[in-house]
């Protein structure tokens, strides 16, 4: 054997023994370093390093900190990203876990935020709520929200304040989904109390429809809530639309609060009835109030199901419409059961500033506001294997 092979196996020996105990990316690189240096004031000279990973993976590099060659995963991390649906090829299931490239290495990098990533199997499910505010079929802003629509590209969206004559076609096409309209009730107040729920669901989807949540219309012109459930590979998910009462956002009392109040107790019966039938659940909608930890409306909806509740919208903050919102009063409400089959990425709101060319500042102004006062909110979630 040559001097310099002999150097290369020493050196390869030397990375495998530190990177089986997990040592720190930066002192790999010093005592490799310090290691050629000394081999070659002993009379060799390394060839090219070969660079390897915690999974047991080699790349070949003539630098520490090169590029690795095209088609492994930098780190040896695992990915995460489920097949895509093959009914919509354009499904971009997002960047691997494990991505992991030149940026500079922090000897002691910051952990706290990564999530844990479990196989899946079957397709990620983009899972949105939005309030579309009542676009009419003679309106502009219906041409609007369908471009949102096509951008949000979303496989379920539980859909809001659908007017008299919902221009669905023109936002959802049904060559492309299934919708499902809740019925409006025979009495109610003005106009506006005529408004209804609704889910548009891809046409990939098996999904059941059940009997509107009537109950959810404590009084005079409440909307019901729309039930349906949506079927996974070996599993299925109980959802609820819901678009609660107005003028309660901040909690308080008046007459508006304990209407309010009264629909938590029906979204806790809806919950109870749905862990009496052993079927996992999320309610999603508007729900016309912001998260407030210990207020009697989330109590209310938090202690309904003994295993507790996910609700991926608390204590953050959306982006729609310049930050004009402090808190997400659009909801996405999990039974924590799920968490044991199912995978769920945090919430995320789609603005019109970054998707549509407007003016913002005209939402406030209901003639003239091109879009809706709500942006969409979605969730990717996915089936564990």
């Amino acid at each position: 054997m040559d001097v310099s092979d002999g150097c290369d196996d020493a050196l390869t020996r030397l990375a495998s023994w530190l990177v089986r105990r997990q040592t720190k990316r930066v002192w790999l690189i010093v005592c490799l370093f310090v290691a050629s240096a000394s081999l070659v004031t002993s009379g060799c000279t390394p060839g090219p390093t070969e660079r390897l990973d915690p999974s047991g993976g080699s790349q070949i590099s003539n630098e520490f900190n090169g590029r690795p060659s095209s088609g492994s995963t930098p780190g040896g991390g695992s990915d995460a990203s489920t097949s895509p649906d093959p009914s919509n090829p354009a499904r971009d299931t997002g960047p691997s876990a494990g991505d992991d490239t030149d940026s500079p290495v922090d000897p002691e990098p910051d952990t706290s935020e990564s999530e844990d990533t479990e196989p899946t199997t079957g397709p990620t499910v983009k899972l949105a709520t939005w309030n579309i505010r009542k676009p009419s079929e003679e309106s502009t802003r219906t041409d609007y929200m369908a471009t949102m629509a096509e951008k949000l590209d979303a496989d379920v969206v539980a859909l809001q304040e659908l007017g008299s004559t919902p221009p669905l076609d023109e936002i959802f096409p049904s060559n492309s989904y299934q919708r499902f309209v809740s019925e409006r009730n025979a009495e109610g107040g003005s106009n506006q109390f005529f408004l209804q729920t609704g889910f548009a669901i891809a046409e990939a989807w098996n999904v059941d429809r059940n009997a509107d949540y009537e109950e959810l219309a404590v009084s005079s012109g409440q909307r019901r809530g729309i039930d349906v459930t949506l079927q996974f590979e070996n599993h299925s998910l109980r959802m609820l639309s819901v678009h609660l009462n107005a003028s309660c956002q901040n909690g308080g009392g008046g007459e508006d609060c304990r209407i309010l109040n009264r629909q938590a107790r029906r979204i806790r019966d809806w919950i109870q009835a749905r862990e009496s039938n052993d079927e996992d659940y999320v309610v999603l909608g508007d729900f016309n109030r912001v998260y407030e930890a210990g207020s009697e409306f989330w109590e209310t909806i938090e202690n309904a199901d003994d295993s507790g509740v996910i609700i991926k919208s608390k204590n953050k903050s959306p982006r729609c419409l310049g930050d004009a919102f402090d808190k997400f009063i659009d909801h996405v409400v999990f039974d924590a059961d799920v968490q044991s089959w199912l995978q769920i990425s945090e919430l995320q709101d789609l603005t019109y500033e970054e998707t549509l060319d407007i003016n913002v500042d005209d939402i406030d102004d209901p003639d003239m506001s091109p879009v809706s006062d709500h942006c969409p909110a979605y969730v990717e979630i996915a089936e564990k294997q």
